[in-house]
């Protein structure tokens, strides 16, 4: 069956991210080793990414239950952001090749993160279709989140792939019927789409 529409995750796939870049940072500020580790794997974190904890709250979370330092909402965002530090271009040159596929993204993200990566990329300006968890308070692990992209873009599922690094999404993407790369450099990922002979020469 043609595939119709490629959905690509943002982080790590389109923008590079490294979560070093912010413990570093947080190591600068006297932040200890054992409560940076805590910074983004926490439930709190994927509740700000579903979009049910506000930036606010998220923050006074972050600094008294998990870092536990006394830091301002500047060098928190600051902080945060930084992680998410430049685009893959060898991934957006792909974007012109992809015709006439229909191109969405589809991002886990909150806030904080949809901020930074409109400071790197102008994502609309490839697509007017963006999913993000904070706005439809789901993440990708969530079970009704594919069911809803599916809705969303009225299309059968085995017409859509999706492009992400994470194996825990591709295997919640497959449950629903949508094909799948899992996205591990540029250069993978332009042999996988060429088996797929969804490139154009």
């Amino acid at each position: 069956m043609k595939i119709e529409i490629i959905i690509f995750d943002v982080g790590n796939v389109i923008l590079k991210a490294n979560h070093e870049i912010t413990f570093k940072i947080l190591r600068d500020l006297g932040v200890s080793e054992k409560r940076i580790k805590t910074f983004f794997k926490n439930k709190d974190y994927q509740e700000f990414s579903r979009g049910n904890i506000n930036n606010k709250k998220f923050y006074q979370t972050l600094v008294e239950k998990y870092l536990q330092h006394n830091l301002s909402y500047d060098q928190i965002v600051n902080a945060h952001n930084q992680h998410i530090y430049e685009v893959d271009e060898e991934v957006i040159k792909l974007f012109q090749k992809l015709s006439p596929s229909k191109l969405v993204f589809l991002t886990d993200t909150n806030t904080w993160q949809t901020d930074r990566e409109k400071e790197l990329i102008n994502l609309l300006s490839y697509s007017d279709t963006i999913f993000r968890s904070h706005k439809m308070h789901m993440l990708k692990i969530d079970k009704n989140c594919f069911p809803h992209i599916i809705n969303q873009l009225k299309c059968n599922p085995h017409q859509i792939l999706l492009i992400d690094d994470s194996i825990e999404k591709i295997k919640a993407a497959q449950k629903y019927g949508l094909k799948t790369i899992q996205f591990k450099n540029p250069k993978q990922l332009v042999e996988s789409l060429n088996k797929m002979k969804l490139l154009s020469k």
